[in-house]
């Protein structure tokens, strides 16, 4: 049974899901967080910046005091990733002058998300 446009439930599932496009998507998002680390131990720990109700709900600023921030939204589907490994990025964006800012997000897997989703 079509869901979406021509996509049965099962294929639109594949749609969210990297590995059906990448099948090292794994590796990456690993390699990710050792750059990340790597990131911090040269940088320093970022400020960590609450805007929201649940520990989810934060971010990693890089550059404090920029007046130019680029925000990086990290992928994984909703349902991994998170702002601490997506720090490796920040060093491009701090040498051409912006601060950078990983934001962490609920993911479809808390229990806080799920808890508010009712």
């Amino acid at each position: 049974m079509k869901v979406f446009r021509d996509y049965t439930q099962a294929e639109l599932d594949r749609q969210y899901e990297q590995r059906t496009f990448a099948a090292n998507a794994d590796e990456v998002i690993r390699r990710y967080g050792l750059l990340s680390d790597k990131m911090r131990i040269l940088l320093g720990e970022p400020e960590t910046l609450v805007y929201g109700t649940t520990n989810a709900e934060a971010l990693d600023l890089y550059g404090k005091g920029r007046g130019r921030i680029v925000a990086f939204v990290h992928g994984g589907a909703w349902t991994r990733m998170g702002k601490r490994p997506s720090a490796f990025a920040a060093r491009t964006f701090l040498d051409a002058g912006a601060g950078y800012a990983a934001l962490g997000m609920w993911l479809v897997t808390d229990a806080e998300y799920r808890e508010s989703a009712k």
